[in-house]
């Protein structure tokens, strides 16, 4: 998979970010870097027995249980922004073109 300067604008569109044309150059041969190195990991070889491994220390497999959680005051102690009863947000989204 190559990744090219155009695709890597037509990403930053659909993330909402400004790119100039040559940080996209650039940002598509550091994306091609990745996206080699991230295939490397295909070539890996694994036992046999692979599956049956585990990484865990513990018993991911607890039961759920209900706890207690913040407060609705402890939630918003430290936003930037609040009414008293909900976070604040500035919108990021429009009615705009795509």
């Amino acid at each position: 998979m190559s990744i090219d300067s155009s695709e890597v604008l037509r990403i930053a569109k659909l993330a909402r970010l400004h790119i100039e044309p040559d940080e996209a150059t650039a940002l598509a041969a550091d994306l091609d870097r990745i996206v080699e190195s991230i295939g490397q990991l295909n070539e890996v070889e694994l036992p046999a027995d692979a599956e049956s491994l585990t990484y865990f220390d513990s018993d991911i497999h607890r039961e759920d249980r209900a706890v207690r959680g913040l407060s609705r005051e402890d939630a918003l102690l430290n936003a930037p922004e609040t009414d008293g009863e909900r976070f604040c947000m500035p919108k990021i989204l429009d009615k705009g073109d795509e």
